[in-house]
């Protein structure tokens, strides 16, 4: 078995954690309880709470959907400095774009700038985790869904509201819909493509 076989087979097996749209399913509340927390401040503890319930769910849901479709897959795990720093540079790519047009159509020493340019920066720092994703799997949903962060974060910035964080609120908000979508339409495509195992005796 040859490298380029060995990571074909890794890839697959990445792929197939990720074919059943839970991640996105999941994800999707965590968003949206952080755009609570920032128009509601005594919610702050609301993301923390919603990410620790969302590990145990995605264990449960995936032994009663997944598993018994497709089987256990375990994909390898990846070294987490190689993993950190590709995340870190696709980032770091986002944020200098981000900053030009900081220093472009805005003043960087104003707080409200950057209240107004907070959902950009939201989608820098989630882009690398998309774009690993992509990389890892091969899934071309989570480039869409990367291209729609960044342009849902540009049209949030354009939009008026009296809550400071409100911009970043709203650009959480919407994306925790798209990948709520997303991950809704994947499962269902999953559900018909791999029926449960007991149904393949009927």
């Amino acid at each position: 078995m040859n490298l380029t076989t060995l990571d074909h087979m890794q890839q697959r097996a990445f792929r197939a954690s990720l074919d059943d749209g839970l991640t996105e399913i999941l994800l999707a509340p965590v968003l949206f309880a952080a755009a609570v927390s920032l128009i509601q401040p005594s919610f702050t503890w609301l993301p923390g709470v919603t990410v620790l319930m969302s590990f145990p769910l995605m264990r449960l849901l995936r032994r009663r959907i997944t598993f018994p479709r497709i089987g256990v897959v375990i994909p390898k795990r990846e070294s987490t400095t190689a993993l950190f720093q590709g995340m870190f540079r696709f980032t770091l790519a986002i944020l200098l774009g981000a900053g030009l047009l900081f220093v472009v159509f805005g003043d960087v020493t104003d707080p409200l700038t950057w209240r107004r340019f907070s959902p950009v920066i939201a989608a820098a720092l989630m882009t690398g985790g998309f774009q690993y994703a992509a990389q890892r799997s091969g899934c071309r949903r989570f480039q869409i869904i990367n291209l729609a962060a960044v342009l849902l974060s540009v049209v949030c910035c354009l939009a008026v509201f009296p809550q400071p964080y409100g911009h970043t609120a709203l650009f959480l908000t919407l994306l925790s819909l798209v990948l709520l979508g997303s991950g809704l339409i994947v499962l269902y495509r999953f559900r018909r493509m791999h029926p449960p195992a007991e149904a393949d005796h009927d």
